[in-house]
């Protein structure tokens, strides 16, 4: 069976590829700063991969990403900010995600 591949930023990538890229973003933005540049475009088209993206955006425009702590937990995560200025957090181990 040949391995799936999604399209981001004109390049291909496994799922494995965007989660460890993903990881890496997470592991290099700062706590409680903004996710930018190419590292925020790559986020994302990935974040758009994932089967809860309408969900989790409400038919909004995203306009930040920020890194932050989950809330109960002790591990990191990504937090987007829809342009209605509510925000949710998401999970790169689930990007991307398989129905």
């Amino acid at each position: 069976m040949a391995i799936k591949k999604y399209c981001i930023e004109g390049e291909l990538y496994s799922a494995n590829a965007i989660q460890k890229e993903l990881k890496r973003i997470l592991n290099d933005t700062p706590l409680e700063k903004e996710v930018q540049g190419k590292d925020l475009t790559f986020v994302l088209e990935a974040f758009k991969t994932a089967t809860y993206y309408e969900e989790k955006t409400k038919g909004e425009a995203i306009t930040k990403v920020i890194k932050k702590k989950v809330k109960n937990y002790s591990t990191n995560c990504f937090y987007i900010y829809r342009e209605d200025g509510t925000s949710t957090d998401f999970s790169y181990t689930l990007i991307p995600q398989h129905n």
